[in-house]
């Protein structure tokens, strides 16, 4: 069905230029026209265009064009189906489509308004048929809709961020003007950027597969466990970040946020952890063993607090119990180490006394100062075991 034309055409729909510039859609009419309600998504949405082209960002006519170029290189079809049409041409209930598009994160939609191509259809069919293959449970559909129409929705802010600021430095203009020469230039940027994604997916696919034969506790530990996976998890952040970014302008701001996040990166990922997430100053990462979640965190103290360009970080790990779920980890492991964090010296590394115990066994890899007893939010008294490199540390080899 894609790129084709075997479906009907609707027809009298809205020409394709008050479509994408008429007023905000509402959240119902004075009709009483029934809405398919989806979330609002974050970024960039239909309905953030429509107000964007309103506060004159886009409604010059060269931005008008721009944007209608841009959706034909996007959407590369004829905008033909309402939310009903497209339904019933795939082959599903609408209430199962609307659902799929309000995981998607599509903005609200008038029932008899075009929003629709080929390519929608053709996707909620393959959907369809995966849950009539029993391939796929139909809430398991729903779940993998969300995983991609989340994470896509941050891919696409940031690069499209990244890309403005690079107008910007290149041509010397403002973010507004950077803007508008984005929408004429990304067309042709589009190749590269899915080529990039696609072998980005495949890659990570492989890689999360491979991890699956290390998914399960260790058989061979009796101890009772809540919850089905033991890992370190560790937190790092950003020491007085709140005072320091009041005398930052927006390319300072967005300069030290790259550079500490790529600084991370480049410490964590070498050395066989896994970047969970980022949450502004502070870094959630992951490892597969205590010795590797303990090196990586010293790492992280020592490198970053080397870094000029970086203020002084905190870091506390655990090797604990955690729950792997939507991309995301949980476990009260995960709170401890987040609770941790704040309770660190800058510059410090701190863990509990449990995962210092295992540390233990490692000899002389790893010095263990215990902090003395502390009361921790949620976990009430805890005893915080400073860490540091010992004279057999494989970082000294």
């Amino acid at each position: 069905m894609d790129g084709n034309n075997e479906h009907a055409q609707p027809e009298n729909h809205e020409p394709q230029a008050e479509r994408t510039f008429g007023a905000p859609v509402p959240e119902s009419t004075s009709s009483g026209q029934k809405l398919s309600i989806g979330p609002e998504t974050q970024m960039l949405n239909l309905k953030i265009l429509r107000n964007l082209s309103q506060s004159n960002l886009y409604r010059d006519e060269a931005s008008k064009e721009g944007v209608r170029q841009l959706e034909q290189a996007l959407l590369g079809e004829r905008i033909s189906y309402t939310p009903a049409q497209a339904a019933e041409h795939a082959g599903v209930e609408l209430e199962h489509a609307e659902k799929v598009w309000r995981n998607m994160g599509f903005p609200n939609l008038l029932q008899d308004s075009p929003y629709f191509t080929d390519r929608d259809v053709t996707i909620l069919s393959q959907l369809e048929e995966m849950v009539t293959k029993s391939t796929v449970a139909r809430e398991g559909t729903f779940s993998l809709v969300r995983s991609v129409g989340q994470l896509t929705d941050r891919i696409v802010a940031w690069q499209i961020e990244a890309l403005v600021e690079g107008i910007m430095i290149r041509e010397k203009v403002s973010d507004a003007d950077a803007r508008r020469i984005l929408l004429h230039q990304l067309p042709e940027l589009m190749d590269a950027l899915e080529a990039l994604t696609l072998y980005a997916y495949r890659r990570q696919m492989y890689t999360g597969v491979l991890r699956l034969a290390l998914r399960e506790n260790n058989p061979e530990d009796t101890a009772p466990h809540k919850l089905p996976l033991m890992r370190g998890v560790g937190f790092v952040d950003l020491v007085s970040y709140t005072s320091l970014v009041r005398n930052l302008n927006a390319r300072e701001l967005s300069h030290l946020i790259n550079h500490f996040e790529q600084s991370c990166l480049d410490i964590i990922g070498p050395r066989g952890g896994r970047i969970i997430k980022t949450l502004g100053d502070e870094v959630f990462f992951l490892t597969e063993s205590p010795e590797m979640i303990a090196d990586i965190s010293l790492a992280l103290a020592e490198e970053i607090g080397a870094d000029e360009q970086l203020p002084a970080v905190r870091v506390a790990f655990i090797w604990g119990e955690v729950l792997a779920n939507r991309g995301d980890v949980y476990g009260s492991s995960v709170n401890m180490a987040s609770r941790l964090v704040s309770q660190a010296e800058p510059g410090t590394v701190l863990t509990d006394a449990d995962t210092a115990r295992m540390l233990a066994a490692f000899g002389d890899r790893f010095n263990l100062v215990s902090q003395g007893t502390r009361n921790v939010r949620s976990f009430g008294n805890v005893d915080p075991v400073a860490v540091s490199r010992g004279t057999n540390s494989m970082e000294n080899k």
